[in-house]
């Protein structure tokens, strides 16, 4: 799924284990409760994404624009 554009997307409490979100945009999308253990999220635009309570366990982070921790 490589640069998909998810941006503004309501992705709230989904499961997204494994998936392939490298480069994805996901600028101002709800993210929040959804879960991407072991995602790839390399090179992807979290720019003004709600992550509260995201799960990245495992997740490649490498890269990533506008997470904030």
């Amino acid at each position: 799924m490589d640069e998909t554009n998810l941006s503004n997307a309501n992705l709230s409490g989904a499961d997204l284990t494994d998936a392939d979100l490298g480069k994805a945009n996901l600028t101002g999308a709800n993210l929040s409760k959804a879960n991407f253990t072991k995602a790839d999220l390399e090179d992807a635009n979290l720019t003004n994404a709600n992550v509260t309570d995201t799960i990245f366990t495992g997740a490649d982070l490498e890269r990533v624009i506008g997470l904030r921790r």
